[in-house]
Formats: structure tokens, sequence, C-alpha cells
């Protein structure tokens, strides 16, 4: 006999299709029997010749069975996706190295610039002042901010192009383009590599502690011109054409060109840096000044900081991108925020402190998600949008000013596969400002929506961006968790926490959220999700999915959720179900997979012969229930049928093409309006999408042969062979 067992370790803390834990024992027998049957001996003997006779006859009988006991997923359920790591991101950093001064915005000028300096403070702030619920240890207790202190009132010269009596410093006038507010500072961030393409980018986060100015964000393709003086102006020496991209002594005059001796009403008693461009920096001076008392004014100077160790003895240049020459070019969306508590634009605060009369304070900080829809084509309906297909996104968004009330317009022919710069500047504001940002990054999603149409009607077609605008209808995916929505986000009952092994502290959990909003009758809203490889579902018996609905939703004006899988939008299971508020016991999905194998399988030749108006056929699902089956239109331009089962509860079965259990590709979710008035808007949260009731189901195999050797006269043998479905090897 034979014992065999197997025993899969992983850290994991929750099993992940196609990486399961499992426990398999196999156990076997085996035996071989020799007989020497005189009857047979003797019935050759009286058959046979004298001379052939002589030999004893013998059966060789072998025979082996082996049973398999599996546990293909000892945790019980197998993960396709916990949503915890759906969001993608680019990190724009708020290292003070990594932002250098921005190039004069669309109408504002370089005249017209305020002095602003820039820093990552020596001391840093707790995390859970910005994340309150955040579990950390004593190593990961602080990080760094970016502030950024803007004075309206006082010229920046350190860039060059204008000097100490310019126009900059004519009396403030009330309605003058150099009034105060509309004075302006800002900063800018290089893209390179794949950050460029932010085609799959659905909104800008910002982490921000302040409540004064409006702050602007433009993305595209962004001119260095930091003067607006028409030539690259850099402290490396290009007299041979090219430079060194090092720092020479000789060579840190900073980017004004001019040593302190040649600026402008110099003086070297009264006024010994006019341009006020010399960098200085002396920490706590060894100690002897506090910390909270730091000198941070001159830390941006670009004339002597070859001592700055931010700088790394590089050459203060307009060239950001390092490529030798200045970008000159303008293709880029603008995006605005009025930080103010009382402003209109709270609407965009997702996360954070969420009491305005708090925002004042410096320990109050706000997460603004500021969506990347555009109104560039609210009217377009061919495609010709000037941002081609990295621009159609939007259209799932509506995307007009009263959409999304952040957009800004654009300078030029941006596209959002050409994003190479952030421009980060302030404005609207009459004296000086200070505002820190814990964290700026553009997001995105694994969860895609359809850039042909995330927005269908009842015939399945995609809805034209004009009537998506007219209807004021959107439909935007995004995320919550415990750590952006404290006090908003609850995680589902039974959902698994995970925790940190080394440090034993309680990580983020996180939902998908799919917000929609003036969803009109019969329509359908969407997303997706593409997997890298095939996924096999057969070792389980169903599908799982928690769902939370909005407190308002109520029988007549709560959504339909969809879910749709299979190897793609040809061939698919799908099912159904009417959302109610909460995570209400109700919305946790259950989808069994038998029922759907047996409604592909008995409607196979229905769904290629019958017609929508056929109710002839019927189906018994694993309940042992008949229900009737209707058959409705596929994908327009198909000519697919799409079989329905209606069950208990505003749940529906459906099958479309030959999906395969085995072959799961392509993932669809999505919200439909059954009723015939829109609704309004609402959010659906959805958690822990995963396969469940794994298949523990015991298999046997066996073989036998026999062997016959009849007196050395005949020869016979004979085997036979079985495998059960459920066997399975140890291998």
């Amino acid at each position: 006999g034979t014992l065999l067992y197997r025993s899969d370790k992983s850290l994991e803390q929750k099993s992940r299709i196609g990486r399961e834990t499992g426990r398999y024992m196999m156990w076997g027998i085996d035996t071989r029997l020799t007989f020497e049957p005189d009857f047979l001996t003797s019935f050759m003997d009286f058959i046979s010749p004298a001379d052939l006779g002589d030999e004893a006859s013998s059966v060789v009988i072998e025979a082996e069975l082996a049973q398999s006991v599996p546990n293909p997923n000892v945790l019980g359920d197998g993960f396709i996706d916990d949503f915890e790591g759906s969001k993608e991101e680019t990190d724009l950093g708020v290292r003070r190295s990594s932002w250098r001064p921005a190039s004069p915005p669309d109408r504002h000028t370089h005249g017209q610039r305020g002095r602003m300096i820039w820093y990552n403070p020596l001391e840093q702030i707790d995390v859970r002042e910005i994340y309150p619920t955040r579990e950390v240890t004593g190593r990961d207790q602080l990080q760094h901010v970016l502030i950024m202190e803007f004075d309206p009132t006082e010229p920046d010269l350190r860039w060059g192009g204008i000097h100490a009596d310019s126009t900059f410093n004519a009396p403030w006038r009330q309605s003058g383009p150099d009034d105060l507010p509309n004075r302006w500072a800002g900063l800018m961030h290089p893209l390179a590599g794949a950050n460029v393409d932010q085609t799959r980018s659905r909104f800008i986060e910002l982490w921000v502690n302040g409540n004064r100015g409006e702050l602007h964000i433009d993305l595209g393709v962004i001119s260095e011109d930091v003067n607006d003086d028409g030539r690259l102006d850099t402290e490396d020496d290009r007299s041979d054409g090219f430079g060194n991209n090092l720092l020479e002594p000789e060579e840190d005059i900073g980017m004004d060109g001019l040593r302190d001796e040649d600026e402008t009403g110099y003086d070297p008693t009264i006024n010994p840096d006019p341009h006020g461009d010399n960098f200085s920096f002396e920490g706590t001076m060894g100690g002897e000044v506090p910390v909270d008392q730091v000198d941070y004014s001159k830390i941006n100077g670009p004339e002597d900081n070859a001592r700055d160790p931010d700088q790394n003895r590089r050459p203060d240049t307009e060239d950001l991108d390092y490529n030798g020459f200045l970008e000159s070019r303008n293709d880029y969306f603008k995006f605005a925020v009025n930080l103010s508590p009382d402003h209109e634009d709270t609407v965009l605060v997702a996360g954070g402190d969420q009491d305005r009369s708090n925002w004042g304070s410096p320990d109050s900080w706000r997460l603004y998600r500021i969506p990347l829809d555009t109104e560039l084509f609210a009217g377009d309906t061919t495609g010709s949008s000037p941002l081609g297909n990295a621009g159609q996104q939007g259209i799932s968004g509506g995307g007009t000013a009263e959409v999304n009330r952040a957009f800004d317009g654009v300078v030029g022919a941006p596209r959002l596969n050409e994003i190479e710069m952030v421009r980060l500047w302030i404005t609207k504001v009459n004296e000086p400002v200070k505002m820190r940002i814990a964290a700026i990054n553009i997001v995105g999603n694994q969860w895609q929506e359809d850039f042909q149409g995330a927005i269908t009607d009842s015939s399945g077609n995609p809805v034209p961006a004009s009537t998506l605008s007219a209807d004021g209808t959107t439909f935007d995916v995004a995320v919550k968790n415990t750590y952006d929505n404290p006090g908003e986000y609850t995680s589902p009952p039974g959902a698994i926490i995970e925790y940190d092994r080394v440090t034993g502290l309680q990580n983020k959990e996180q939902s998908l959220i799919l917000t929609y909003t003036n969803l009109q009758p019969y329509h359908s809203a969407h997303a997706y999700r593409t997997l890298f490889t095939d996924q096999d579902y057969t070792l389980y018996n169903t599908l799982r999915l928690y769902i939370h609905g909005s407190d308002h939703f109520e029988p007549g004006n709560s959504p339909e959720f969809f879910i749709r899988f299979g190897s793609g939008e040809s061939d698919y299971y799908e099912y159904r179900t009417r959302v109610l508020p909460g995570w209400a016991e109700a919305n946790h999905l259950k989808v069994d997979f038998d029922d759907l194998t047996i409604l592909k399988s008995e409607t196979e030749l229905a769904r290629r012969t019958a017609v929508v108006t056929d109710t002839t056929h019927t189906v018994t699902l694993s309940d042992g229930k008949t229900r009737p089956v209707r058959f409705r239109e596929g994908p327009p331009g198909e000519g697919l049928t799409v079989a329905v089962v209606e069950l208990e509860g505003n749940r529906q079965y459906r099958v479309l093409g030959s999906p395969a259990l085995a072959r799961i590709r392509h993932i669809m979710i999505g919200i439909y309006n059954p009723y015939g008035q829109p609704l309004s808007g609402g959010e659906l949260w959805l958690d822990e999408l995963r396969t469940g009731d794994v298949r523990r189901d015991r298999g046997l195999a066996g073989r036998l042969k026999i062997d016959a050797d009849l007196a050395d006269v005949f020869s016979l043998f004979g085997s036979v062979r079985s495998v059960g479905s459920h066997f399975r090897r140890i291998g």
C-alpha cells in the first residue's frame, strides 16, 4: 500500500485564484496474485498433442486501487479581486527636489509672479494626523510633507526676466492685470517613461492642509520657459554647444545669469542680494534654533546652491527633461479647486476631515478627488476629438463644467497619453498664504470604463456624449477605504481583515466604488477588467461578492447590479440582482456555477434557433425547480441571442455564447436602471470578489490486469483501467 500527502505553505492571508494553498492526500493498495490452476493444465493436456501439454498453466492477476482526498484551498475562498490593489497611482512625490519653479500659466505672465518658497520641514508630521485610523509603528509614524508659502505682495526676482524696478511693484490696482488676486506662483514636476501615458487614469488625488486660495493643476505638455524670455536659461556653460550638466564653481550664479554685484540695486551693505536668489539654509544651527523656528526663506535660492544636498551639484536649468532643448509647446488640461470651506468646490472633498470649521487648523487634512473628465467631447459623437482615443474615457462622465466643476478648459490640443509635465500653482489671494501637501497622485483603476461607451442604452448601444451631457449622466469608478474615508467607510461584515505579519498592525481595507448620477431609464453603466491570464473556477461551486447600496435605496429607486464573466464580450455568464441599502445580507451575491452550466447546456441549441418572442423553453436548475427561459438579442451587430432565467428576489441568470468556467479572462461589473424614470444618483460599494464552496470531491482510480499462460500453448492477457472525474494526482 501507499500513502502520499502534500501540504502547501503560504504567507498570504487570502488565497488567490491559481495560487491556492491546498492539502492533498492519496492512498493506494495493489496486489499481485499468481495461480497454477490444475483444471487449465488438464484441459490443455486433453486438447494438445502429447509433446505440447507437459508444462503447467499459470494465471497472474495484478490489481491497483487508489483514492484521492483533496482540499484544493484550505482557506476556503479563492480571491479573484479583493480590490485592495485595484487602485493604480502615479505618485508625483512631495520631496522639494522633485519640484521646480513653474513657467507662467494660461492668462498669466512672469511679471505677475509672487514669491514662493517650497520645502520639506525638518520636523516631519505624524501619519495619523493625516490618516487618523491608520495603525503605524514607530519607524513608519512620520512622513514628509511639501509646504508652499506664497506671498503675492512680494515680487519673485530669482528666475530672471524681471528686475526690482519692474511694473510688478506698481501699486495694487483693483481691476488691473497686476492686482494681488491675479498674482500667482507655482511649481512644475516632469514625468517620464511609462508615466507619460495617463489614458487609464481617472482622477487627481491631493491631500491638502490649508483653506485659502485657488489651487490650479495643469497636466500635459507644458513650456519649460520659466521667465518667458524664449531662450533656454541654465547655469551650465554651453559655450561649446553642449555643456556637461555638472555645476562648476564659476557657474553657480543662479537662473538670472547675474552675480549679486550685477543685479539692479546692489549695495554690499544694505542690499547685497537684490534678486533674493542666494541659497542659504542653516537648519537648527547645531541645535541653537528650535526646529519650529528654522528659516526656510532662502532654501530655494539658485545662486550659490552647490552646497544644497538636494541639488547634487547639478546646474539650475529650465531644461527639466534634460534633453538639451527648451520645450516651448503648450498643450495641457487645466483644473482648479478653491480651497475655501465656504466654496462650492467642497463637493470635490472625498476623504479626510469633513468638518469645514476645522480646515484652518494645521492638523486638519482632507482629500480632494478631481475627475479627469473634460468637456472637450461633450458634443463630439464622431470620435474626432482632438484627444483621440486617449480622451474617450471622459465620455462616461458627461464632461461638462456642471458635472466636473474642477475642469477649467485646455490650452492647445492636449492628449492623455502625452502627460509630460504637471504644474501646480496658487492664485486668488491678497496676503501671504501657507499650504501643505501630504500626497499628490494621478489615479487610475484596474477596473476600467469602456472607452467606446461605459454607458449604454436598452439596446446595448453607447449613449452619445452630447446626450450624457444634456441629461447630466455620470459614471465613475473609484475606491474608498479605512484610511482615506474614516467615519464614512465601513467594511462588510465577514470581510477578511489582513494584518502585517511583521508589525501585527491592521492593513488598509478597501472597496471598489461605482458612482452614478441621472442614469436614464433602461440604461446601463459598466466597468471591466481583463485578466492577464485565463482563470479556472472549476475547483469551486459558487461566485461571491459583498455589495453595499446607498442608504436612500428603496424599492422602486434602487438599481440592479450585474456581473458578467467569461472569455470576452461575446461569451459570458451573467448574474443580476436588485441592490438594497447598506451591507444587507441579501446583497451578498452568491452565484451557483452548476445553475449557469445547466442553463448554457440546456439552451445551447435554442440560442441558435429561437427568436426573442419564443416562450416555449424551460430549464430545471440545481434546486429542482423548472423555470421558463426567455430570449433577448445579444450585443448589437453580433447576431447572438441571450438566454435569461428569472429567479426569486429580482434576480436573473443569463448566458451568451459558449463561456467556460475553466477559461475566464474578462469580467464586467455594472449598474442597470430597470425603471421608466431616471435614477438620480447613488453609490455601490463592492468588496471581495471571490469563488467559494471549494470542491473537495474524493476520486477513485483503479487498474486490473490478467495475464494467462496456458501450458506454453496459448498466452492470453487483458487489462482495464478506470479514473474517476474527481481523482487528482499529487505532483
